[in-house]
């Protein structure tokens, strides 16, 4: 039987392996068909130059999110995942949702202030946050594809073939911490995974980790948007950690509560 369930545990990191791959080959695939194209014409317009055009952004950055939706709907039981959750979901909800949506973002926030982010991811979110199309992939299209991926696939699978199901949250947060390549967002990644996976697991419905996720990532690119992008979490909270630990905590006992019922 451990067998069985360490065999079902790498079919789950083989799912992952095999999305990274898709979106690589398919942004590979992109570039190619950029410098066959720019060839062809006799334009003189780098791969990089394009990339950071509206059209470029849309190719590289939305087209592969939305490819990666349409693997999923087709080959990982996807349009299943999302049927149930719509049946599951309910507004009743919604509020609290909202509430740890906000309460979430300001803990995570001071953390990822300490560990700072690469050089190179820098640069990409100081571009992202003033072009609408990336916000749209940032603030949308992207929490979309990773909660029906990590909360809807990889977690329900986990689900299945561990006894536990708080383990199966934790690695599936683990998971999704480890997919986003870089130690400063992983701790962040790792307690919105647990949030929004507890929340999966109770509700059955991948809608409620969804809104998290956009709540969370809205609020971020508001920041950076409205204040700045050396802003820092912690200058907004201007002393007051102690009201938003009270309210992150409260709204944690309060959603375990209604969750519970």
């Amino acid at each position: 039987m451990k067998h069985k369930h360490s065999y079902q545990i790498l079919s789950v990191i083989g799912i992952l392996f095999v999305c990274i791959a898709f979106m690589a080959l398919l942004s590979l695939a992109i570039q190619v068909v950029f410098s066959l194209t720019a060839h062809a014409v006799g334009s003189s317009m780098t791969f990089s130059d394009w990339s950071e055009s509206n059209t470029g952004i849309v190719c590289t950055d939305i087209i592969p999110l939305f490819g990666l939706i349409l693997l999923c709907l087709w080959k990982f039981n996807g349009i299943k995942i999302i049927s149930i959750s719509s049946s599951k979901f309910t507004t009743t909800y919604v509020p609290y949702i909202i509430i740890l949506g906000i309460c979430t973002y300001f803990p995570i926030g001071i953390i990822e202030d300490i560990i700072c982010l690469p050089d190179y991811l820098v640069d990409d979110f100081k571009k992202s946050v003033f072009n609408p199309y990336e916000i749209l992939g940032v603030c949308l299209v992207g929490p979309f594809v990773e909660e029906l991926l990590f909360r809807g696939i990889v977690l329900k699978k986990l689900l299945t073939c561990m006894d536990n199901a708080y383990y199966a949250i934790v690695l599936s947060a683990a998971l999704f911490a480890l997919y986003h390549f870089n130690p400063a967002q992983m701790p962040g990644a790792i307690i919105i995974g647990f949030i929004t996976g507890y929340i999966v697991y109770r509700t059955k419905s991948i809608f409620y980790s969804f809104i998290i996720h956009v709540i969370y990532n809205s609020l971020c690119c508001t920041q950076y948007f409205t204040l700045g992008y050396e802003s820092k979490t912690i200058d907004i909270v201007n002393g007051n950690w102690c009201v938003y630990s009270i309210l992150g905590i409260s709204s944690l006992g309060l959603g375990y509560f209604v969750l519970k019922r």
